[in-house]
């Protein structure tokens, strides 16, 4: 028997994200024929785009990504794509939409399962869920996919949690933090730890070479620590408790809390960054040390690390051991032949499998852990350092 036929449906499709990784992800699982069922992307769009407009954009966004395949592979993934001009916030918007995909349904005979993807910024999310719940869209086998982060803050996300909870249950909200889909996190779950060893530290970090690059304005408006400390390095670090403990994430996410101990820092050229604000304090690195109240870590010292413009990359947890090397689980390391994240992720979706999502309740006490830090940040002086010259190491 044929499986149910998917239609994700991409809010922000044009976005830096999709272009980066959603829209490649699609391409990976479509060169190598990963997809399990028939499967269409309906790109929501505000620009008054030609066939041949949306084409060219699908195109240049996976050239990169096609060179090695067929150009008959390239032309088979476009037929896979379509795109809906419209607005969010017309009433008129909504019925186009509706219809659209009802036409769709018809003319393939069977009701396909629907994915809606934001791929927006979180300041788009409350109106663009209400969108979704306005049109009557969602039945019971319909999935909302949310990037990170879940909403802007502990009371953001309450907020979205309560919109979301009016129209759907718990189960159809799949909240994307890549990370957890990296191929590191299978290497934490099948690793053999040492016993009865004396354990004197755990660091997660996300090190970066790379400046802000064209994300200027945005990243200006979040800083380092909301931009990859409040979601990924959390979740790195909780997944490597929780494999010394055997706990759950959500349970080493309770009893996680702020040691009120940051270091901020700025690389010496941020502020010469196209939309950043000339006289931003927005920190592009950060350092914090939490506690736990839990018996395995109580005095240990564990601490998440993130910033960019340094002089090489790294991303990684590693575990001190008193009298033992240190082990380290390195999160830029792919197996050969792995899928990218974004794609095990849609796989994810299609089939059913919410292990790789952040649930409310993970979401929500990460942004209550995350706001402790935050309290302690703006209070903290801003260093500089000299961009691509200094190993985060130094600070």
């Amino acid at each position: 028997m044929e499986k149910k036929s998917v239609t994700f449906i991409i809010f922000g499709i044009t976005g830096d994200l999709a272009r980066q990784k959603i829209i490649p992800a699609f391409f990976e699982l479509h060169a190598k024929k990963l997809f399990p069922c028939k499967w269409e992307v309906i790109g929501f769009l505000r620009k008054n785009w030609k066939r041949s407009d949306f084409d060219k954009f699908i195109t240049e966004t996976i050239d990169a990504f096609a060179k090695t395949e067929s150009k008959k592979t390239t032309q088979e993934f476009l037929q896979h794509f379509d795109f809906f001009v419209g607005d969010i916030n017309d009433t008129a918007s909504h019925e186009g939409l509706s219809r659209l995909l009802q036409k769709r349904d018809s003319e393939s005979g069977s009701k396909a399962r629907k994915m809606f993807f934001l791929s927006v910024p979180p300041s788009f999310y409350k109106t663009t869920i209400a969108y979704i719940r306005d049109c009557h869209f969602m039945s019971g086998e319909d999935r909302i996919l949310i990037e990170k982060p879940f909403g802007r803050s502990l009371k953001e996300a309450q907020e979205l949690n309560v919109l979301l909870s009016g129209f759907v249950t718990e189960n159809q909200v799949l909240r994307i933090d890549h990370y957890t889909a990296k191929d590191a996190m299978q290497n934490i779950a099948s690793a053999v730890l040492p016993q009865n060893k004396k354990l004197l530290g755990i660091d997660a970090r996300i090190i970066e070479s790379q400046t802000v690059g064209k994300r200027g304005a945005f990243y200006d408006s979040l800083g380092a620590f909301l931009d990859v400390g409040q979601n990924h390095t959390l979740q790195m670090l909780a997944t490597v408790m929780g494999k010394i403990t055997g706990e759950t994430k959500l349970q080493i996410f309770r009893k996680l809390y702020s040691a009120k101990e940051v270091v901020i820092a700025q690389y010496d050229s941020y502020l010469k960054e196209a939309g950043v604000n000339p006289q931003s304090q927005t920190e592009t690195y950060f350092k914090a040390r939490f506690v736990s109240k839990g018996k395995t870590f109580a005095n240990v010292p564990l601490f998440l690390e993130a910033g960019k413009g340094f002089r090489k990359s790294d991303a990684e947890v590693v575990i001190n051991y008193q009298n033992l090397p240190p082990i380290r689980f390195d999160f830029n390391q792919r197996k050969e032949g792995s899928l990218t994240s974004h794609a095990k992720l849609l796989l994810s979706a299609v089939s059913g499998d919410s292990s790789l999502f952040v649930s409310y309740e993970e979401a929500r006490e990460e942004w209550r852990i995350a706001e402790e830090v935050i309290q302690t940040l703006r209070r903290a002086p801003l260093k500089l350092y000299a961009k691509g010259k200094q190993s985060h190491k130094y600070l």
